[in-house]
């Protein structure tokens, strides 16, 4: 089986807002890595996070912090790769407007 990657999610956020950007459908797992662009004047403190289907019962889901970086203006930045579960969610978070997230990736039927 040939796997064909694809955009999974995008995200602009409100400045100091946790935004979901992508979740893995249920019956699917995936492989993503985040790009990070900063189209502001200034530089911008941005976030990842990943949240695991198995914490889902919980009232305050386990966010797992994966990445917290200073993105310099204009400047785009790349993640690692996840490998991700059937339910699995990633969020982001920027500390002002005009930051753009994609989630780029593959998902394949379990």
């Amino acid at each position: 089986m040939t796997l064909v990657g694809k955009i999974l999610g995008q995200a602009s956020p409100s400045a100091s807002t946790d935004t979901p950007l992508y979740s893995v459908p249920i019956g699917k797992q995936a492989t993503a890595r985040v790009s990070v662009c900063n189209t502001n004047a200034s530089s911008a403190v941005v976030r990842v996070f990943l949240m695991l289907a198995a914490d889902a019962a919980s009232p305050t889901q386990v966010k797992q912090r994966v990445m917290s970086k200073t993105v310099n203006a204009g400047e785009t930045f790349v993640t690692d790769t996840y490998a991700l579960s059937s339910g699995d969610k990633i969020a982001v978070w920027a500390d002002s407007t005009n930051v753009a997230f994609n989630a780029n990736g593959f998902e394949e039927t379990l």
